[in-house]
């Protein structure tokens, strides 16, 4: 190709621009050691599926409602409407965290510790959220994806590191939720901006993970209104402010 014009971004709300872009990819397959034996690193969803079932930092961070359980106040888990029970979980746990700006779905992951701290990453604060939504037995599973600006992940095939955000994706009478609890300030269905990516992997660990659609509701409102008063003086503001999300 010759004479191909610079790609600029001038629109705020476009995606990466590595989804534009005409490019090769390439990624390692296997690697055949001197001693014969073959590592390899391309492997399919049921692979991953099955490694991820038991990695210390996914899928045995998902087994631990037992201790959360026994960690909050009982009549989180026992409210008997089912919408409801799940809406206080999930304000119980935008209160009670504090997101450290941690992106990645890899690295050290300990929902008990950061539960302890109040303070956790993407992945220890949604995977808290979803073993409280299981210890009310809310049917919860984890969804891997990748944020707007981190491009969007290849569906044919597995390829880890496309992804660095995780959302969860409840199932309440044939309704499906997805949240992320930690903004607190979006409510609950809501995900934030940084969120709304298309697609993400379901990962079902009873079953087959699979690819979900990720979509904003058409009917979806973020609005912020604030009514202050200066100070001159005292080179302080004053006011009310107002943050409303709704379905």
């Amino acid at each position: 190709m010759k004479d191909i014009p610079a790609f600029k971004i001038a629109e705020e709300f476009t995606l990466a621009p590595s989804n534009y872009i005409a490019r090769v990819d390439f990624e390692l397959s296997e690697h055949r050691r001197l001693d014969g034996v073959n590592n390899k690193y391309t492997k399919s969803w049921k692979d991953v599926d099955q490694e991820f079932r038991s990695d210390k930092n996914i899928g045995r961070q998902l087994t631990k409602k037992g201790y959360f359980e026994n960690h909050v106040p009982e009549a989180l888990l026992n409210e008997p409407n089912k919408l409801k029970r799940a809406k206080n979980i999930y304000a119980f746990v935008q209160k009670h965290f504090n997101w450290n700006d941690e992106y990645g779905i890899y690295g050290k992951a300990r929902v008990k510790e950061a539960f302890d701290e109040g303070r956790g990453s993407v992945s220890e604060i949604n995977m808290s959220l979803i073993n409280l939504l299981n210890a009310a037995d809310l049917k919860t599973n984890l969804i891997l994806m990748s944020t707007r600006m981190n491009g969007l992940p290849k569906m044919s095939h597995p390829v880890m590191s496309d992804f660095n955000y995780s959302i969860a994706k409840l199932d309440i009478n044939g309704q499906t939720y997805l949240l992320d609890a930690t903004d607190k300030y979006i409510d609950f269905g809501i995900l934030p901006f940084r969120a709304l990516n298309y697609y993400g992997r379901v990962m079902d660990f009873k079953n087959d993970s699979y690819w979900y659609d990720i979509k904003a509701d058409d009917s979806s409102l973020h609005q912020i209104r604030m009514q202050l008063t200066f100070d001159v003086e005292e080179n302080m503001a004053f006011g009310k402010l107002d943050v409303i999300n709704q379905l």
